[in-house]
């Protein structure tokens, strides 16, 4: 213990008991006992405390790393399956190309006299009318997903 500390102890011994204590006290090799174990404990714990930090670490960092091959896993999925919706929803224009082409070329093989009712031909032209919509709707659906699975 160095004695600037000795003198401290001594004088607040002494002003808050009235004990006059020697520097050569034995008493003071208890303080000292006791600060070579705390020293001790300290350094113990210190080691825990930086051997747990490092475990933490590893395991913050598999998890980071695992996160980030699951969204890219996921992103490189959406991009694919975005551009399969893109190549479909680009397809619709010539498939209804093509079946109108087949209708008209069914209409003129129809040997039926009767003329077309106006109901059949607006529902089917609702039915194709839709086809767009429910692209998008399902494109809209996908990029939702996958902006809420990568956030």
């Amino acid at each position: 213990m160095k004695p600037a500390d000795t003198r401290a102890l001594v004088a607040s011994v002494l002003e808050k008991t009235g004990v006059r204590l020697d520097a050569d006290d034995p008493a003071f090799v208890l303080v000292e006992l006791n600060r070579i174990m705390l020293e001790n404990y300290a350094s113990e714990v210190a080691g825990k405390i930086e051997e747990a930090a490092k475990k933490l670490n590893t395991i913050a960092t598999a998890q980071a790393d695992g996160f980030v091959a699951v969204a890219n896993e996921t992103l490189t999925k959406f991009t694919a399956r975005s551009r399969e919706i893109q190549a479909m929803l680009a397809e619709l224009p010539e498939a209804r190309e093509e079946r109108g082409k087949c209708q008209n070329t069914r209409k003129q093989k129809n040997t039926d006299p009767r003329p077309a009712s106006p109901e059949s031909s607006q529902a089917q032209t609702s039915a194709t009318s839709r086809w767009p919509l429910a692209a998008a709707f399902l494109g809209g659906i996908i990029v939702g997903l996958a902006v809420s699975i990568i956030a």
